[in-house]
């Protein structure tokens, strides 16, 4: 019975952390659009779904992954796509402390500056995080841990990672997309 208590408050004290976050604070997120996911998709219908969308919209745009913790670190990374090309990636740290939210780490990389900090998101288009999805998180050992994706409204990919089983804190490994917006190309 104490580990359903222990269980029951890890989650509650999670849920708290993620709801109180709000990453947005130094990232310019004028006119994104903020994603919440939702089951009802396969990851093959999703990546078709992608597809469309490039071809009616054009491959520039814009998308951030955030990661939280139980102990009140966030972090988000903002990566900006041209023509297909990852141009800029911008990453922020936040530690909550109490009610309040502390920025304590940041970088912008642009051109061959792109990829030499080691935290974030890597820098990489939606195309290709969709080849991380099936090829590493939702290729996971069903058996050894549960396994996540989701999607927006339009289809996008908004989820795909796993948790393996039994544990207990900060266990969520994969992607997740939490804002989204297309770019026209003199943008």
């Amino acid at each position: 019975m104490k580990v359903f208590y222990y269980l029951l408050a890890t989650v509650l004290l999670g849920t708290i952390a993620l709801v109180s976050c709000n990453d947005t604070d130094e990232i310019d997120v004028t006119e994104m659009v903020f994603l919440k996911g939702a089951g009802g998709s396969s990851y093959s219908s999703s990546l078709e779904n992608w597809e469309s969308l490039k071809q009616k919209n054009g491959s520039s745009y814009v998308y951030q992954t955030s990661t939280y913790s139980w102990t009140g670190y966030s972090n988000t990374t903002e990566v900006k796509v041209l023509n297909g090309k990852v141009v800029e990636r911008i990453f922020v740290e936040y530690q909550s402390e109490g009610t309040s939210k502390k920025k304590i780490g940041s970088y912008k990389e642009i051109g061959d500056q792109l990829g030499t900090n080691e935290f974030g998101t890597a820098p990489i288009t939606i195309d290709e995080l969709y080849k991380l999805c099936v090829g590493k998180y939702l290729s996971a050992d069903r058996d050894k841990n549960t396994i996540y994706f989701e999607v927006e409204t339009s289809g996008l990919m908004t989820l795909c990672g796993f948790v393996p089983d039994g544990c207990m804190d900060d266990c969520y490994r994969g992607i997740r997309i939490t804002a989204f917006k297309w770019l026209k190309t003199n943008e």
